[in-house]
């Protein structure tokens, strides 16, 4: 996400364009389950983003919900990071 940023100078509306423009080899998936990881960018220009993987152990997550419900010592069933350039 980061090297498409600074190749756009936004990130992407989807993983598939970063995929699209030889960022990433393929969406990335869950490896335990096969499904993708949750990627979600705020409407409008894309300046930040959110992408949450569910985790099989609930201490080990850092959000409560897929759009990055993020706080210290926050638990939950997803490991989220945002955009570093927020």
């Amino acid at each position: 996400m980061e090297s498409y940023y600074s190749d756009e100078s936004e990130y992407p509306g989807t993983v598939g364009v970063v995929v699209a423009a030889g960022h990433l080899q393929a969406e990335p998936q869950d490896p335990k389950t096969g499904s993708l990881y949750i990627y979600t960018p705020p409407a409008g220009l894309v300046t930040s983003f959110c992408l949450c993987a569910n985790v099989e152990e609930v201490s080990r997550g850092n959000s409560t919900t897929e759009t990055c419900a993020m706080g210290t010592g926050v638990t939950g069933p997803y490991y989220c990071r945002k955009g570093q350039q927020e």
